[in-house]
């Protein structure tokens, strides 16, 4: 149930999830949360107790463990492990817009350019998700909260293409609702004819 970018570190969107303690096999393993025992297990011919825990709160929890053996014998308790739990959904990404911006605003989505690379902001540290022509790709927020993402490498079409961006922050909650933007390429050179001079004083005007 660890929802946090890596299996191992401990962080979870979770208020329901498992520990997995190692201890003598047939022992008895409880879970320990601010003094209390809060759940138990078993420990398997292997030794390993998953100890289901339900019910918790969000925030920063520091678990210990203990186990008893089949007399009776009772360990000392295990180095404490923190457990974040983060339920809150991060806000939607803001300041959308292109790297290669040429139009008359630098910041009006109008480009020239096909090799696009849409940028923005979000939480920092948090994943953002942008869905661009059909195509899915991500990037860590830097620690000042800017992000880009590439779609250099792929072939655009003169027109409108909308870009849908969603935060999914460090414990896995996402955006309640993507962020879109549109971006307009225009890769054509605008068509120019000279019609007349003023004045014209040959024998013809």
């Amino acid at each position: 149930s660890d929802t946090g970018r890596s299996a191992l570190d401990y962080i979870t969107k979770s208020t329901a999830f498992s520990l997995l303690v190692t201890a003598e096999p047939g022992s008895k393993v409880e879970a320990i949360l601010n003094g209390n025992v809060v759940a138990s297990a078993i420990a398997d011919g292997s030794g390993n107790a998953l100890v289901a825990l339900t019910g918790l709160t969000a925030g920063n929890l520091s678990f210990t463990a203990r186990s008893t053996d089949i007399s009776g014998n009772v360990s000392a308790a295990s180095q404490a492990q923190v457990v974040t739990i983060d339920t809150a959904a991060p806000a939607s990404p803001t300041g959308l817009g292109i790297v290669n911006d040429t139009g008359a605003s630098s910041i009006d989505g109008i480009t020239r350019d096909a090799g696009i690379i849409v940028k923005g902001r979000a939480e920092a540290d948090s994943t953002v998700e942008v869905i661009l022509a059909g195509v899915t790709r991500t990037a860590i927020v830097d620690a000042q909260g800017d992000w880009q993402v590439s779609f250099a490498d792929l072939s655009f079409n003169d027109g409108s293409h909308q870009a849908s961006v969603s935060t999914i922050d460090i414990a896995g909650n996402r955006s309640a609702k993507p962020s879109t933007y549109t971006i307009k390429l225009d890769t054509q050179a605008p068509a120019l004819t000279v019609k007349a001079m003023t004045p014209d004083t040959g024998v013809s005007s």
